[in-house]
């Protein structure tokens, strides 16, 4: 059985393993910290004041890291950071002076959580296991506003604080973290790992204190929403940390909401990705995490809610590989990289995953426990729902220099009168002075689903080299056709053949208007079990960003899929289509408060007919999966943080296809966000969507929603929703939900 889906080819090789996991260049480091090199905690004397003088004897001892490099030109920092750190039985004490004479300082934001990535900030990272198995950042504004996250979890929201000053050299901040919201280790006396970061947004520059040139230790751009997180093994290591009561477990902690909801449509919600059908309205229901150990958790679920869509996943694009959606649910977020513990390396779309926790829908139930333990990450979860029984465990052991790694997974799936169970093993290598990295991972589904179990596995094996500002890739895949879990991700199947990718980064000559250029290549050439082309592509994209923030880039490429009418093993009636694509784009002051982003792309590109809400007029009479088209697409995106605490978000979007020998076809989105800040923790959001014409990627209809949030200091929340962003028109809905928080810390 072979199943097709939908992410864009160039969309997909042009983020080439997002942006070759922040390469940097072989020219000479000057940051004062080396990959490994061991560096003294301190412990305070007594606590710090909370204030940004820094003047107190107690800082004079305090570890202290200067001379930071710019991830970007790659050499000596221009703009002087000093960071300081000491700690305590409760707490760490994190001091930053950040001189910026010659740079204006961007401080646009006031909400914490909200807006990240736009304003200058700084930042320390803490890796408390030693070995990149749990990574926590703390990051603050100029204005003090907080952003925080944890590899473990991506509902990490900890109470922390961080205060800052204006100084007319730049600004000052002083964090306070407390020790309890982060996982320690049980030994006395503990080795963590550490860096230290800032941003200037209004350069894009991105300093650190542990510059690696051929690793991405200082992760890229601070960037925690991709796959690839950053790589604390080079990091410097803390040694002597000796916290009193680090045995001792954290407390426990449970949140428990209540909802209500009211409308003509208060029953609608979108219980699989993209689909809205009617549910009974979830009233209570729990969450609660239960330290097993120091390092390990039990967590539950009891009733999770599924209407409290964050993030608006439309999109009017042309799709040919199935789309890939963000989890949100706070059960499935926590401890989620413990589970999905195989390698992987997601090029051009080909980004299979064992377990895909959107795919399970409303779930009545689950639990879980992971964590880690010594140098094994462990994850077990089991959950229930409307006829479904499933389990899920992940494994890995990871040497604490990350230089080699094994790992387990498995997903066995109980539903009405069907079995499908899947495993898999993988490992991967680094070696740390050359970038040399073999890896390989099997896969195998077999149960109800299942024929033949030699045509149900995945495999994939390669090596990546990340050498300085060059990356290399070279991977062989095989997927057998029948292998697809249905709690898993698969793209395409009933491939097998190699993919290739080539990627740069350059930085421009001191004295020229450009700041930094980029370029990749992907190549790959599938064949099928009847040994014809399945699919094989060719994209090359390049990047100039000018030192004005002002950049422009292209990209081409050619692709080609087959389908039948009857697939394996009959592989009748088959055919190729065209996934062709130009593109050029336009970016200015990305990365700050005010960036604006304008593309065009064109060229022959096929048409889906098949797993497509809205039929596109060129499938009229056609019955196969494809129709051949001439696709354009159009798209202009900006947004603006203003005063008073607004912010405004606008984009206009375009499709236009053009069938061959049949009627043409289009679609056309219309996006407007405005938001307004309410204190630090309090945030009011309006957002209008209108998308008109039938082009198959999304239902025409305006959609309107208003949301309403606000944090409470005892970490409990409340939210006030109507409609919802995700939804293709308006839904008479209105929602009041609240949580209340009992107990310890938030996601750890």
């Amino acid at each position: 059985m072979q199943r097709h889906g939908t992410m864009p080819v160039l969309a997909a090789a042009s983020v080439a393993l997002v942006a070759f996991l922040a390469a940097g260049s072989p020219r000479a480091a000057l940051a004062a910290a080396a990959p490994g090199q061991r560096v003294a905690a301190i412990r305070a004397a007594s606590a710090p004041p909370l204030d940004t003088a820094f003047d107190q004897p107690v800082w004079s001892d305090a570890l202290t890291a200067t001379d930071f490099t710019n991830t970007v030109s790659h050499q000596a920092a221009p703009l002087p950071t000093t960071a300081k750190l000491l700690y305590d039985d409760k707490n760490l004490y994190v001091a930053f002076v950040a001189e910026q004479r010659s740079v204006p300082v961007t401080a646009t934001q006031s909400v914490n959580d909200a807006g990240y990535g736009l304003d200058d900030s700084v930042t320390v990272g803490i890796d408390t296991s030693g070995a990149n198995a749990r990574t926590y950042t703390f990051s603050a504004t100029p204005r003090g506003v907080r952003y925080e996250t944890s590899s473990e979890s991506a509902r990490y929201q900890p109470p922390w604080t961080a205060i800052a000053k204006l100084t007319p050299d730049g600004y000052r901040v002083m964090m306070v973290i407390p020790l309890a919201d982060m996982r320690l280790q049980a030994s006395g006396a503990q080795n963590w790992r550490i860096n230290f970061s800032r941003r200037i947004a209004a350069t894009g520059d991105l300093y650190t204190w542990a510059y690696d040139a051929a690793s991405n230790a200082y992760c890229t751009n601070n960037v925690v929403a991709s796959n690839i997180y950053c790589d604390a093994t080079r990091w410097p290591l803390l040694v002597g940390v000796r916290v009193g009561g680090a045995t001792a477990r954290p407390k426990p902690y449970a949140d428990l909401y209540g909802l209500a909801s009211g409308g003509s449509a208060h029953n609608v919600y979108e219980t699989n990705p993209g689909y809205f059908t009617t549910q009974k309205t979830r009233s209570l229901g729990a969450d609660v995490t239960y330290p097993i150990t120091r390092t390990l958790s039990f967590v539950g679920t009891l009733g999770p809610d599924f209407s409290n869509v964050e993030a608006d996943q439309t999109t009017i694009a042309p799709q040919e590989f199935v789309r890939h959606y963000t989890e949100y649910r706070p059960f499935f977020a926590q401890g989620f990289s413990y589970i999905d513990a195989l390698p992987h390396v997601n090029i051009n779309g080909f980004g299979s995953s064992l377990f895909y926790s959107p795919a399970l829908g409303v779930v009545s139930s689950g639990y879980k426990v992971e964590g880690t333990a010594g140098r094994n990450q462990i994850g077990v979860l089991a959950v229930n729902g409307e006829g479904f029984g499933d389990q899920v465990f992940g494994y890995q052991n990871a040497r604490p220099d990350g230089s080699l790694s094994f790992s387990a997974e498995g997903v066995f799936a109980h539903h009405p009168g069907l079995v499908d169970d899947a495993f898999g093993i993988g490992g991967a290598y680094q070696n740390l002075h050359s970038g040399i990295g073999p890896l390989f991972s099997v896969e195998q589904e077999q149960g109800t689903l299942v024929d033949s179990v030699s045509q149900a596995r995945n495999l994939l094996g390669g090596v990546i080299v990340q050498h300085g500002p060059l990356l290399a890739v070279a991977l062989y895949r095989d997927i057998g056709p029948e292998f697809n879990p249905i709690d898993g991700f698969t793209p395409i199947n009933d491939v097998r053949g190699p993919q290739m990718l080539l990627a740069y980064n350059g930085v421009g000559p001191s004295k020229s208007a450009i700041k930094s250029y980029s370029a990749s290549a992907v190549a790959d050439r599938f064949i099928d079990r009847s040994g014809a082309a399945h699919q094989a592509d060719v994209f090359a994209t390049g990047t100039v960003t000018l030192k004005s923030l002002l950049s422009f880039s292209a990209a081409g490429g050619a692709g080609e899929l087959r389908a039948y009418d009857v697939p394996y093993p009959v592989y009748s009636g088959g055919a190729n289509y065209r996934f062709n694509q130009t593109s050029f784009a336009v970016g200015y002051k990305d990365g700050t408060p005010s960036p604006t982003d304008a593309s065009y792309s064109f060229g022959p590109f096929s048409i889906a007919c098949e797993g497509v809400i809205v039929v596109p007029l060129p499938c009229n009479g056609v019955a196969t999966p494809f129709a051949p088209g001439f696709v354009q697409q159009l798209d202009l995106s900006t947004s603006r943080t203003l005063r008073g605490g607004y912010g405004l978000a606008l984009e206009y979007a375009g499709t236009l296809e053009h069938g061959i020998g049949a009627p043409n076809d289009s679609e056309w989105l219309r996006r407007v966000s405005l938001s307004r800040a309410f204190g630090r923790d309090a945030q009011l959001a309006l957002s209008v969507r209108s998308i008109n014409g039938t082009g198959g990627f999304a239902p025409p209809g305006t959609d309107i929603a208003v949301s309403f949030h606000q944090r409470f200091r005892d970490q409990s929340q409340l939210y006030v929703q109507y409609g919802t962003p995700a939804a293709y028109t308006t839904l008479q809905r209105i929602i009041v939900k609240y949580v209340h928080h009992f107990g310890g810390g938030a996601g750890t």
